[in-house]
């Protein structure tokens, strides 16, 4: 038996997509139903999927696997906030960022797999 994780309560939903986004970065909110890239510093909504022309899906609930920046985030419930890297970092004194619960933390690859 193995651990496994994808596909568990995830939910994906339609926006309107501005700017130039990638598969698999993180995206916040810019407008009224429309996600952009995350920057630098923003709660991020969720991981984009897929693009489509000027409409994205995005997975706003479930795990994903996403690279990260700075120090390796512990495990457990963390804030996390976008990285301006397509991944994610832990927040710093006086941010506030998306409370996600971080199930796996790989150093080497700087990877790490969270509950949206």
């Amino acid at each position: 038996m193995s651990v496994a994780f994808d596909g568990m309560d995830n939910l994906v939903v339609t926006f309107r997509c501005s700017g130039t986004v990638e598969a698999g970065s993180p995206v916040i909110l810019s407008a009224n139903d429309t996600v952009a890239d995350g920057g630098t510093g923003k709660v991020p909504i969720g991981v984009l999927l897929q693009k489509r022309g000027n409409y994205a899906a995005v997975q706003i609930r479930g795990y994903v696997t996403l690279p990260y920046t700075g120090t390796a985030p512990a495990l457990g419930w963390q804030e996390l906030m976008t990285n301006g890297s397509q991944g994610l970092r832990t927040v710093t004194t006086g941010e506030a960022g998306k409370a996600c619960l971080v199930v796996r933390v790989d150093e080497e690859t700087s990877t790490l797999g969270l509950f949206l």
